[in-house]
Protein backbone atom coordinates (compact mmCIF):
# COMPACT_ATOMS: atom_id res chain seq x y z
CA UNK A 1 0.00 0.00 0.00
CA UNK A 2 1.42 3.38 -1.01
CA UNK A 3 1.75 6.08 1.62
CA UNK A 4 -0.96 8.76 1.38
CA UNK A 5 0.03 12.25 0.36
CA UNK A 6 -2.03 15.24 1.54
CA UNK A 7 -4.70 15.83 -1.12
CA UNK A 8 -8.07 17.51 -1.30
CA UNK A 9 -10.64 15.58 -3.34
CA UNK A 10 -14.37 16.27 -3.01
CA UNK A 11 -13.83 17.51 0.56
CA UNK A 12 -11.54 14.59 1.37
CA UNK A 13 -9.12 16.28 3.73
CA UNK A 14 -6.54 13.62 4.52
CA UNK A 15 -5.12 15.57 7.40
CA UNK A 16 -8.50 15.20 9.16
CA UNK A 17 -8.14 11.43 9.40
CA UNK A 18 -5.69 11.52 12.29
CA UNK A 19 -7.84 14.05 14.12
CA UNK A 20 -10.84 11.74 13.82
CA UNK A 21 -9.12 8.40 14.49
CA UNK A 22 -5.62 8.97 15.99
CA UNK A 23 -4.06 7.36 12.89
CA UNK A 24 -3.14 8.27 9.35
CA UNK A 25 -5.45 6.77 6.73
CA UNK A 26 -2.93 4.08 5.73
CA UNK A 27 -2.51 3.05 9.38
CA UNK A 28 -6.26 2.87 9.91
CA UNK A 29 -6.74 0.59 6.89
CA UNK A 30 -3.73 -1.53 7.88
CA UNK A 31 -5.14 -2.07 11.38
CA UNK A 32 -8.49 -3.13 9.95
CA UNK A 33 -6.81 -5.53 7.52
CA UNK A 34 -4.78 -7.00 10.38
CA UNK A 35 -7.87 -7.73 12.48
CA UNK A 36 -9.77 -9.12 9.50
CA UNK A 37 -6.86 -11.48 8.89
CA UNK A 38 -7.74 -13.55 11.97
CA UNK A 39 -9.65 -16.74 11.19
CA UNK A 40 -11.96 -16.37 14.20
CA UNK A 41 -13.00 -12.91 13.00
CA UNK A 42 -13.81 -14.23 9.54
CA UNK A 43 -15.66 -17.22 10.97
CA UNK A 44 -17.51 -15.81 13.97
CA UNK A 45 -18.09 -12.11 13.37
CA UNK A 46 -20.96 -11.07 11.13
CA UNK A 47 -19.14 -9.07 8.48
CA UNK A 48 -22.25 -8.31 6.40
CA UNK A 49 -22.97 -4.59 6.56
CA UNK A 50 -26.57 -5.30 7.54
CA UNK A 51 -25.26 -7.31 10.49
CA UNK A 52 -22.78 -4.56 11.36
CA UNK A 53 -25.67 -2.09 11.46
CA UNK A 54 -27.55 -4.27 13.95
CA UNK A 55 -24.44 -4.91 16.03
CA UNK A 56 -23.63 -1.19 16.17
CA UNK A 57 -27.12 -0.50 17.44
CA UNK A 58 -26.73 -3.10 20.20
CA UNK A 59 -23.31 -1.80 21.18
CA UNK A 60 -24.09 1.92 21.06
CA UNK A 61 -27.79 2.25 21.91
CA UNK A 62 -27.66 0.77 25.39
CA UNK A 63 -28.84 3.87 27.22
CA UNK A 64 -30.46 7.22 26.49
CA UNK A 65 -27.53 9.36 25.42
CA UNK A 66 -27.86 11.97 22.71
CA UNK A 67 -24.22 11.81 21.67
CA UNK A 68 -24.23 8.00 21.33
CA UNK A 69 -27.61 8.08 19.58
CA UNK A 70 -26.34 10.57 17.01
CA UNK A 71 -23.18 8.52 16.50
CA UNK A 72 -25.19 5.33 16.04
CA UNK A 73 -27.53 7.03 13.57
CA UNK A 74 -24.55 8.37 11.61
CA UNK A 75 -23.02 4.89 11.36
CA UNK A 76 -26.31 3.36 10.25
CA UNK A 77 -26.91 6.06 7.65
CA UNK A 78 -23.40 5.73 6.18
CA UNK A 79 -23.74 1.94 5.92
CA UNK A 80 -27.06 2.29 4.09
CA UNK A 81 -25.48 4.72 1.64
CA UNK A 82 -22.60 2.30 1.01
CA UNK A 83 -24.98 -0.63 0.44
CA UNK A 84 -26.59 1.27 -2.42
CA UNK A 85 -23.40 0.69 -4.41
CA UNK A 86 -23.46 -3.06 -3.99
CA UNK A 87 -20.93 -3.28 -1.16
CA UNK A 88 -22.29 -5.91 1.20
CA UNK A 89 -19.59 -6.70 3.77
CA UNK A 90 -16.61 -5.27 5.64
CA UNK A 91 -14.04 -7.12 3.54
CA UNK A 92 -15.42 -5.68 0.33
CA UNK A 93 -15.59 -2.19 1.82
CA UNK A 94 -11.93 -2.29 2.88
CA UNK A 95 -10.89 -3.54 -0.56
CA UNK A 96 -12.86 -0.72 -2.16
CA UNK A 97 -11.17 2.04 -0.11
CA UNK A 98 -7.86 0.38 0.79
CA UNK A 99 -5.65 3.25 -0.36
CA UNK A 100 -6.03 6.97 -0.96
CA UNK A 101 -6.59 6.73 -4.70
CA UNK A 102 -9.29 4.09 -4.40
CA UNK A 103 -10.91 5.98 -1.54
CA UNK A 104 -11.00 9.13 -3.64
CA UNK A 105 -12.57 7.22 -6.50
CA UNK A 106 -15.26 5.79 -4.24
CA UNK A 107 -16.01 9.17 -2.67
CA UNK A 108 -16.22 10.62 -6.17
CA UNK A 109 -18.92 8.34 -7.54
CA UNK A 110 -20.81 7.69 -4.30
CA UNK A 111 -21.03 11.27 -2.98
CA UNK A 112 -20.62 9.86 0.53
CA UNK A 113 -19.02 12.44 2.80
CA UNK A 114 -15.37 11.66 3.41
CA UNK A 115 -15.64 12.24 7.16
CA UNK A 116 -18.66 9.93 7.40
CA UNK A 117 -16.63 7.17 5.73
CA UNK A 118 -13.67 7.71 8.07
CA UNK A 119 -15.95 7.73 11.13
CA UNK A 120 -17.44 4.41 9.97
CA UNK A 121 -14.00 2.85 9.43
CA UNK A 122 -12.94 3.97 12.90
CA UNK A 123 -16.16 2.56 14.38
CA UNK A 124 -15.44 -0.80 12.76
CA UNK A 125 -11.97 -0.83 14.31
CA UNK A 126 -12.81 0.46 17.79
CA UNK A 127 -16.39 -0.68 18.41
CA UNK A 128 -17.39 -3.54 16.09
CA UNK A 129 -14.27 -5.64 15.56
CA UNK A 130 -11.97 -6.77 18.41
CA UNK A 131 -9.12 -4.35 19.04
CA UNK A 132 -5.57 -5.71 19.30
CA UNK A 133 -3.79 -5.10 22.61
CA UNK A 134 -0.39 -6.40 23.82
CA UNK A 135 -0.64 -9.73 25.62
CA UNK A 136 1.50 -8.37 28.47
CA UNK A 137 -1.43 -6.13 29.45
CA UNK A 138 -3.30 -9.20 30.69
CA UNK A 139 -0.79 -10.63 33.14
CA UNK A 140 0.75 -9.49 36.40
CA UNK A 141 3.90 -7.66 35.31
CA UNK A 142 5.34 -8.05 38.80
CA UNK A 143 4.99 -11.82 38.76
CA UNK A 144 8.12 -13.45 37.36
CA UNK A 145 6.35 -16.77 36.82
CA UNK A 146 3.65 -15.09 34.74
CA UNK A 147 6.29 -13.30 32.68
CA UNK A 148 8.08 -16.60 32.11
CA UNK A 149 4.83 -18.17 30.88
CA UNK A 150 4.30 -15.17 28.61
CA UNK A 151 7.76 -15.52 27.09
CA UNK A 152 6.99 -19.13 26.22
CA UNK A 153 3.68 -18.18 24.62
CA UNK A 154 5.36 -15.44 22.59
CA UNK A 155 7.66 -18.07 21.08
CA UNK A 156 4.49 -19.71 19.74
CA UNK A 157 3.40 -16.48 18.04
CA UNK A 158 1.17 -15.03 20.75
CA UNK A 159 1.97 -11.34 21.07
CA UNK A 160 -1.48 -9.83 21.59
CA UNK A 161 -4.98 -10.65 22.83
CA UNK A 162 -6.24 -11.62 19.37
CA UNK A 163 -3.39 -14.08 18.89
CA UNK A 164 -4.39 -15.71 22.19
CA UNK A 165 -7.99 -16.09 21.10
CA UNK A 166 -7.00 -17.29 17.64
CA UNK A 167 -4.69 -20.00 18.93
CA UNK A 168 -6.39 -21.07 22.15
CA UNK A 169 -10.15 -20.58 21.96
CA UNK A 170 -10.70 -24.31 21.36
CA UNK A 171 -10.05 -26.97 24.07
CA UNK A 172 -7.84 -29.11 21.84
CA UNK A 173 -5.77 -26.06 20.88
CA UNK A 174 -5.27 -25.12 24.54
CA UNK A 175 -4.16 -28.64 25.31
CA UNK A 176 -1.66 -28.58 22.45
CA UNK A 177 -0.35 -25.18 23.55
CA UNK A 178 0.15 -26.44 27.11
CA UNK A 179 2.09 -29.46 25.85
CA UNK A 180 4.25 -27.43 23.49
CA UNK A 181 5.07 -24.62 25.90
CA UNK A 182 4.86 -26.34 29.31
CA UNK A 183 2.67 -23.44 30.41
CA UNK A 184 0.00 -24.63 32.90
CA UNK A 185 -3.42 -25.30 31.40
CA UNK A 186 -5.16 -23.16 34.03
CA UNK A 187 -2.96 -20.18 33.19
CA UNK A 188 -3.74 -20.56 29.48
CA UNK A 189 -7.48 -20.80 30.09
CA UNK A 190 -7.45 -17.80 32.42
CA UNK A 191 -5.56 -15.78 29.81
CA UNK A 192 -8.06 -16.84 27.14
CA UNK A 193 -10.92 -15.63 29.34
CA UNK A 194 -9.16 -12.33 30.02
CA UNK A 195 -8.46 -11.65 26.38
CA UNK A 196 -12.03 -12.60 25.51
CA UNK A 197 -13.33 -9.92 27.89
CA UNK A 198 -11.03 -7.42 26.14
CA UNK A 199 -13.24 -7.70 23.06
CA UNK A 200 -15.66 -5.34 24.83
CA UNK A 201 -14.96 -1.95 23.20
CA UNK A 202 -12.32 0.15 24.96
CA UNK A 203 -11.70 -2.47 27.67
CA UNK A 204 -7.99 -2.73 28.45
CA UNK A 205 -6.02 -5.10 30.64
CA UNK A 206 -6.46 -3.00 33.79
CA UNK A 207 -10.22 -2.97 33.29
CA UNK A 208 -10.24 -6.73 32.80
CA UNK A 209 -8.39 -7.09 36.11
CA UNK A 210 -11.04 -5.00 37.89
CA UNK A 211 -13.80 -7.15 36.39
CA UNK A 212 -11.92 -10.27 37.51
CA UNK A 213 -11.45 -8.93 41.04
CA UNK A 214 -15.18 -8.21 41.18
CA UNK A 215 -15.96 -11.83 40.29
CA UNK A 216 -16.58 -11.39 36.56
CA UNK A 217 -14.00 -13.75 35.11
CA UNK A 218 -15.58 -14.47 31.72
CA UNK A 219 -17.37 -12.54 29.02
CA UNK A 220 -20.44 -14.67 29.66
CA UNK A 221 -20.48 -13.71 33.35
CA UNK A 222 -20.56 -10.05 32.34
CA UNK A 223 -23.31 -10.65 29.77
CA UNK A 224 -25.44 -12.35 32.43
CA UNK A 225 -24.85 -9.70 35.09
CA UNK A 226 -27.18 -6.94 36.22
CA UNK A 227 -26.10 -3.35 36.72
CA UNK A 228 -27.59 -3.29 40.23
CA UNK A 229 -25.41 -6.19 41.37
CA UNK A 230 -22.34 -5.28 39.35
CA UNK A 231 -21.80 -1.73 40.58
CA UNK A 232 -21.31 -2.58 44.30
CA UNK A 233 -18.85 -5.34 43.35
CA UNK A 234 -16.90 -2.98 41.10
CA UNK A 235 -16.89 -0.31 43.81
CA UNK A 236 -15.43 -2.82 46.30
CA UNK A 237 -12.87 -4.06 43.77
CA UNK A 238 -11.73 -0.52 43.00
CA UNK A 239 -11.70 0.46 46.66
CA UNK A 240 -9.30 -2.41 47.34
CA UNK A 241 -6.77 -0.78 45.00
CA UNK A 242 -7.37 2.74 46.29
CA UNK A 243 -9.64 3.95 43.49
CA UNK A 244 -13.18 5.22 43.28
CA UNK A 245 -15.79 3.86 40.92
CA UNK A 246 -16.36 6.03 37.84
CA UNK A 247 -18.31 5.31 34.68
CA UNK A 248 -15.57 7.09 32.75
CA UNK A 249 -13.31 4.17 33.75
CA UNK A 250 -15.81 1.29 33.75
CA UNK A 251 -19.28 1.60 32.26
CA UNK A 252 -21.33 -1.33 33.64
CA UNK A 253 -24.36 -0.70 31.42
CA UNK A 254 -22.18 -0.58 28.32
CA UNK A 255 -20.11 -3.63 29.26
CA UNK A 256 -23.20 -5.77 29.85
CA UNK A 257 -24.99 -4.62 26.69
CA UNK A 258 -21.88 -5.10 24.56
CA UNK A 259 -21.02 -8.50 26.03
CA UNK A 260 -24.52 -9.63 25.08
CA UNK A 261 -24.09 -8.85 21.38
CA UNK A 262 -20.49 -10.03 20.89
CA UNK A 263 -20.17 -13.41 19.15
CA UNK A 264 -19.37 -16.36 21.41
CA UNK A 265 -15.85 -17.62 20.77
CA UNK A 266 -14.50 -19.66 23.67
CA UNK A 267 -15.33 -23.34 23.75
CA UNK A 268 -14.82 -25.53 26.80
Amino acid sequence: MELCTPLIFRRAYWTRVKELTLWEYDELISKLQHVLGYAFVQKKYNRKLGGVRKMAKGILDYREDEKLANYSARISSTIRQIEIFGIRDINELIRTVEDCEECETFIGYSNILFEDLVVLLNCLLRWILPFARPIRDFVDSNNSIHLDHLAKLRKRGISNNLDMIEQCRMPSARETMAVLTHVPRDFILDLVYRTDISRIPYVRGKTVEIFNSAGYNTLNSIANATVEKMIPKLEKSLEDVGKKFSRSFIDPEGAIAQALVLPKLIEL
